[in-house]
């Protein structure tokens, strides 16, 4: 048989001469989107008051006096205080890279050669990037540690970093899910003047020795109840993806819910799962004891140490994972309880003890969260170009931004540990 005839409409020399190429496409095999802010957005979670460096809010923290009396009944009234205020302030966030002229504009300069666009490519991680660490940050706390001078429940210095979740809803007595207690937040101090006004008690779902538990349905309607037990109307819930499973599996397992309420996708196009009226979202970048095994960076034990910028971290330099923590010794009227006590707070957290934070899950009132954007003209969302000194062709890209992420009415939420699927 002769040559095998070629279709004159395609090139017979592309395999052995050229390389295929797609024009301005390139694979994403890095990045997750970020639920957590898609949602506050979308629910309108903004700060409005655009000026100035702190965010203050006030709040209600005490009742007036009241009593029954006798008719003609003579009373001494005294004025007591009833409103503080907490005060947040802006932390700031920049993303940044070096580029070089050549390569930009000479080497890789428009036409039929240019695969992609380096500079729309370096543009684009830089957002990505940004929002990467705000999601994450936006979980954890933005405090000093104890050792940088913050309080003495708190071991890492975030104090570059949001205000996030893990300082919000807490009482000031049981730890985060990073075993760290926050006795303040926004400069008020829990249980003191403010009393128990500015606490959000967690639930640990976990055993006495500190192992993770299931997380059942009477868990998650005693924990709407405590929320309704102070006027607290949860709308979202947010957890990592192995979290969702769990509760997939939990209300699937007892038939509690339908096919309609667990979905595929949702208008916000996150799987969700509806419990009386409560949407539980998925987020990979949320703090869980499992999710960082298959994000890029995260597993070094089976892939090694790749390099930095190879790593989903926050703005402190932290992955999502979880480590387990020795719990605080519980005081129940000011005497320290045994080992493996439950928490008098009903939190369910053993005293003394080392905790498995697993899976978390965060329910709360978008209402009583703010995110902070800024009109502030240095710290636009927006691109500068840092010249190198004595340098013919690199300069140092930026994006920069303030903001902060903070919860201004910690009884409106609640975070629930201590779970796997």
């Amino acid at each position: 048989m002769g040559a095998p005839l070629y279709d004159p409409q395609y090139n017979d020399v592309e395999v052995a001469t050229r390389e295929a190429i797609r024009k301005n496409v390139i694979s994403e095999c890095f990045f997750v989107d970020t639920p957590l802010q898609d949602i506050l957005r979308r629910y309108g979670v903004v700060e409005d008051f655009l000026g100035g460096s702190g965010m203050v809010e006030a709040y209600n923290y005490a009742r007036l006096q009241g009593m029954a009396v006798t008719p003609g009944q003579t009373i001494t009234v005294t004025r007591n205080q009833i409103a503080s205020a907490a005060k947040f302030y802006e932390k700031a966030y920049a993303v940044f890279v070096q580029i070089e002229d050549f390569e930009l504009d000479v080497i890789n300069r428009a036409g039929d050669t240019q695969i992609i666009d380096q500079r729309a490519l370096l543009e684009a991680n830089l957002v990505s990037q940004m929002n990467t660490m705000l999601e994450m940050d936006g979980y954890r706390h933005g405090q000093p540690s104890a050792a940088n001078g913050g309080s003495s429940g708190v071991s890492d210095d975030r104090s570059k970093s949001s205000n996030g979740f893990f300082e919000g809803f807490s009482n000031g007595v049981d730890p985060s899910p990073d075993g760290n207690v926050f006795t303040l937040t926004g400069g008020v101090t829990r249980n003191g003047a403010t009393g128990q006004a500015y606490n959000s008690t967690p639930y640990y779902c976990g055993q006495s020795n500190g192992n993770a538990g299931p997380i059942t349905y009477p868990v998650l309607t005693n924990v709407v109840a405590q929320l309704l037990t102070l006027n607290a109307k949860a709308k979202v819930g947010i957890t990592s993806p192995f979290g969702w499973a769990a509760l997939v599996n939990m209300l699937r397992a007892i038939a509690r819910v339908d096919q309609q309420s667990i979905k595929e996708g949702t208008d916000f196009g996150w799987p969700s799962i509806d419990f009386f009226g409560v949407k539980m979202y998925a987020d990979p970048l949320c703090p869980s004891g499992k999710t960082w095994n298959y994000l890029p960076g995260g597993n070094t034990a089976a892939f090694g140490t790749a390099a930095p910028n190879t790593n989903f971290v926050d703005g402190s330099g932290n992955t999502t994972k979880l480590l387990a923590y020795t719990s605080p010794t519980y005081t129940s009227s000011g005497t320290p309880v045994a080992a493996g006590t439950a928490s008098p707070t009903g939190s369910n957290f053993p005293s003394a003890t080392t905790i498995q934070p697993s899976e978390t899950l965060f329910l709360f009132d978008p209402e009583a969260i703010k995110l902070r954007p800024t009109a502030e003209k240095s710290w636009f969302f927006a691109t500068k170009i840092k010249e190198i000194p004595d340098n013919v062709s690199a300069a140092n890209m930026f994006q920069r931004l303030a903001t902060n992420l903070y919860v201004y009415n910690p009884r409106h939420g609640l975070i629930v540990s201590g779970f796997t699927a």
